[in-house]
């Protein structure tokens, strides 16, 4: 428990730089979110470490850390441009220290280092009132969905596992040189954000899955009838009616969470994002008013 009594101090310098107080920060984000506490140390085995791609701004009461905002920086495609983002992430403040106005302190400072070095910010979030103050407005999501017919047995697709050295390789190589899945809207980051969520999101970690034919990783899930696909890694994109016929024999209905507009995918209607992760943008974003997604994998 922090010391009630000692003033907040600033930390300057990238807090990462020292082992000690890295550590500091990773126990304050897994006592916030405890699943941080397996998956930051399970990406860092993937080469995946977070402290190498995060920013962080912190507050601290003697050695605790007690509130915190971080920048990753984003490589996506945004309406047909290449653009790199600012990614905004955990953001918290311990109980204790809560409206004493350190968020918005280490914000303020965060959005100025971004204004800095990035055209525009984005972050993910299930409270979109607390960020407009910030100059953050809705970019609406939808998924894209269509019914369909039943198919004949294709590819049995390849599970792949991070913890397998071969594996990791494989998929390394695809992220490497992945084309981006929309020009609408799409991540082109070479992997190390992809690893850090799926080490952080547990249920979709045994999920991604080797097509040799197509020299293509998919993630996704059958789920009581329905293909849910949540990323495509592929350096030339298939049609996505061909890579469906492969991995979606027992499913009636697809669900795709990513913008599949270099797909040949025109039978698709987009549908509201109802998962409570609203995409926030600060600056300008040249794909707002078009139906797009940001992949789950390319948040932060």
């Amino acid at each position: 428990m922090p010391d009630l009594n000692r003033r907040p101090e600033r930390r300057s310098g990238n807090v990462y730089h020292d082992r000690e107080k890295r550590g500091q920060v990773y126990l304050f984000l897994a006592s916030i979110w405890p699943h941080l506490g397996e998956g930051i140390p399970r990406a860092e085995r993937w080469d995946a470490a977070w402290h190498a791609v995060s920013t962080p701004f912190v507050r601290f009461a003697a050695e605790t850390a007690i509130a915190h905002v971080g920048v990753i920086p984003v490589p996506l495609e945004v309406a047909g441009e290449a653009v790199e983002m600012a990614g905004i992430h955990a953001v918290c403040t311990h109980p204790a220290y809560r409206g004493q106005g350190l968020s918005r302190t280490l914000m303020e400072a965060a959005l100025a280092y971004c204004d800095a070095r990035f055209p525009a910010a984005f972050l993910t979030t299930e409270e979109p009132d607390l960020y407009t103050r910030y100059g953050f407005r809705l970019i609406p999501q939808q998924i894209f969905v269509s019914e369909l017919a039943p198919s004949a047995a294709g590819e049995v697709p390849r599970r792949l596992s991070l913890d397998d050295a071969a594996d990791r390789a494989l998929l390394e190589r695809l992220l490497a040189t992945r084309n981006a899945v929309s020009q609408v809207l799409g991540t082109r980051e070479p992997g190390w954000l992809f690893k850090i969520n799926v080490s952080l999101w547990s249920a979709i970690a045994g999920h991604i899955h080797y097509l040799e034919e197509l020299d293509c990783a998919v993630v996704y899930r059958i789920e009581r009838g329905t293909l849910r696909i949540y990323d495509l890694v592929a350096t030339e994109l298939p049609p996505l009616m061909e890579l469906v016929a492969r991995i979606g024999q027992d499913a009636e209905r697809l669900e795709l969470f990513f913008t599949p507009d270099r797909l040949q995918a025109d039978r698709l209607r987009p549908v509201p994002l109802t998962d409570g992760n609203n995409l926030m943008v600060r600056g300008p974003f040249r794909a707002e008013g078009t139906p797009l997604i940001l992949p789950p994998l390319a948040r932060c």
